[in-house]
């Protein structure tokens, strides 16, 4: 709770982080704005907050996204806070049945796996091809517009050929859902120079269960993902998710420092080394060579993970620049949630739709035919609420885009 008790302490009540929160833009009600949480975390603290449950649900209510961190003059993470409060909360009241059936379906590899391969078979055989009378929900997204599910990617072994080797942390999305982002990930690394790993001991990074407030189930996984970073050389360690970098980068130091000094101070050996796609390959723009012309309007949704709490917005637009011809427009709003959340789409769809809904008419005043992302689970939900709004622009990942121009 120190971090909570903390962000409670150096709270200007200021407000800067009230108009900017993409949930309170859509409610429009001050108990579920950043400033009303972190007041309401000091009176449950206090003790003087007699119901609980009514917080937890407010908590609950929140994307985790940092826009309130990325506007406040003091810099407090208000999702430290709330993330604290989730751990509470978790212990008192225990988890639902969705998180219990996340936990189970993401702390075991190979339950992990196998669900992913079932859910391929099913969703791609049955699901996907029936004509329903009704779309069926998942939350906020539509099952008619999820695209067919990927095979898994493949693990692959460094081939020894150059000096400079990458561990790939692929993340469940890319791993069982796109795997094709997967693949051009490792053409554009591969093209830059770097030898490329993807290892059958990576584990989910945990983020889908630490904001849920179960990072203390996690201990088994972070030390098996921090065995394999730390099993041989690598020159970075990078992923085409930037929620599994903060997850193994920020996240990981914060719990292993508490719970395990010994894997604390071995994780800090390799903290440094941990990047997203989009940093490693603008430093190395030159080595991608002649790109393809690309004569058409793309625009590009900042990942909230991405720009708030990695503070990476200036390499991916290097990227997309680096295609000759390519005529770039920015979102209005600029940097604002797509409304994923990780599951928050799953516990509040009608709120996240609102959101959605918000990015995809920003998208159609760009008239953009292209439409980016460095995020997976943003990917996900732009195809989504494009397809809802019929517009004609194809939602790519950064490293797809580069793949196709290469």
């Amino acid at each position: 709770m120190e971090r909570a008790k903390d962000v409670v302490k150096r709270c200007l009540k200021c407000g800067f982080c009230v108009n900017q929160c993409p949930v309170y833009k859509e409610m429009k009600e001050e108990a579920i704005s950043p400033r009303a949480k972190i007041r309401l975390i000091k009176a449950q603290m206090d003790g003087t907050l007699n119901n609980d449950r009514v917080l937890r649900k407010i908590l609950n209510n929140c994307l985790m996204c940092e826009t309130c961190f990325k506007n406040c003059p003091s810099g407090l993470h208000a999702a430290d806070a709330i993330a604290d409060l989730r751990v509470e909360f978790r212990k008192k009241y225990g988890l639902d049945w969705k998180k219990k059936l996340l936990k189970a379906a993401l702390g075991d590899k190979r339950l992990r796996k196998l669900s992913a391969y079932w859910a391929r078979i099913v969703y791609n055989n049955f699901v996907s091809n029936i004509p329903l009378p009704v779309d069926i929900p998942a939350g906020a997204l539509k099952l008619s517009n999820i695209p067919k599910i990927s095979k898994a990617l493949k693990n692959q072994s460094l081939s020894g050929s150059n000096p400079k080797k990458v561990l790939y942390f692929v993340g469940c999305v890319d791993r069982f859902l796109f795997s094709d982002t997967a693949k051009a990930t490792i053409k554009v690394l591969n093209k830059i120079g770097f030898d490329v790993e993807v290892s059958a001991e990576e584990r989910c990074c945990g983020i889908p269960l630490m904001i849920g407030g179960d990072s203390g189930s996690l201990l088994k996984t972070i030390r098996k993902n921090v065995d394999l970073f730390t099993s041989r050389y690598y020159d970075y360690i990078v992923s085409s998710c930037p929620t599994c970098i903060v997850g193994i980068k920020k996240n990981y130091g914060e719990i292993l420092k508490e719970a395990d000094p010994e894997y604390y101070e071995k994780h800090k050996t390799v903290a440094g080394k941990m990047l997203d796609f989009t940093s490693l390959v603008a430093r190395n723009v030159e080595a991608l060579g002649p790109l393809k012309e690309l004569c058409e309007t793309v625009t590009y949704h900042d990942p909230c993970h991405l720009a708030n709490s990695l503070g990476v917005t200036a390499e991916p637009r290097k990227l997309i620049k680096a295609v000759p011809g390519v005529k770039f427009k920015e979102l209005r709003n600029g940097p604002s949630c797509c409304g994923s959340g990780g599951f928050y789409h799953v516990y509040f769809p009608e709120i996240a739709r609102k959101i959605g809904k918000r990015k995809s008419d920003a998208i159609a005043e760009t008239g953009a035919s292209v439409t980016l992302t460095a995020c997976p689970a943003c990917k996900l939900q732009l195809i989504n609420f494009v397809k809802n709004d019929n517009l004609k622009t194809k939602v790519m990942h950064i490293a797809e885009y580069l793949s196709e121009r290469m």
